[in-house]
């Protein structure tokens, strides 16, 4: 179940030219390493100005915010928790804050999951 919201999600993004990075337990899982972990942590190659356009993906996949105040909470903590009532799985939106998140998206690995890259 986790891989497949992790495909849906990052299709989307790839559909809306987000440039994107996997952090959390699910990059080394993506290398190989075994590891128990049941949320999708991603920094999105854009910051909190850009807030709309991660709304608009969040509405198609039709995942819901956990917090009560999602803009607020965002602009706050520069991350938007949403999860996937199916599955019940959450995924953590970050925006970019600094520079060494920049400089690590574009430098980031892709892999494939399920004919997915």
């Amino acid at each position: 179940m986790l891989q497949s919201l992790l495909i849906k999600v990052v299709k989307e993004l790839d559909k809306n030219n987000i440039q994107y990075i996997i952090i959390g337990g699910q990059a080394p899982i993506m290398h190989g390493v075994v590891r128990a972990t049941q949320d999708i942590d991603i920094t999105l190659n854009i910051d909190i100005s850009e807030i709309d356009k991660l709304k608009k993906i969040i509405s198609k996949l039709k995942l819901l915010y956990i917090k009560e105040n999602p803009d607020d909470f965002a602009k706050k903590f520069w991350i938007m928790p949403v999860y996937e009532m199916k599955s019940k799985v959450r995924v953590d939106f970050a925006f970019s804050l600094s520079p060494f998140e920049r400089k690590a998206i574009s430098r980031c690995v892709e892999k494939e999951i399920k004919n997915t890259k």
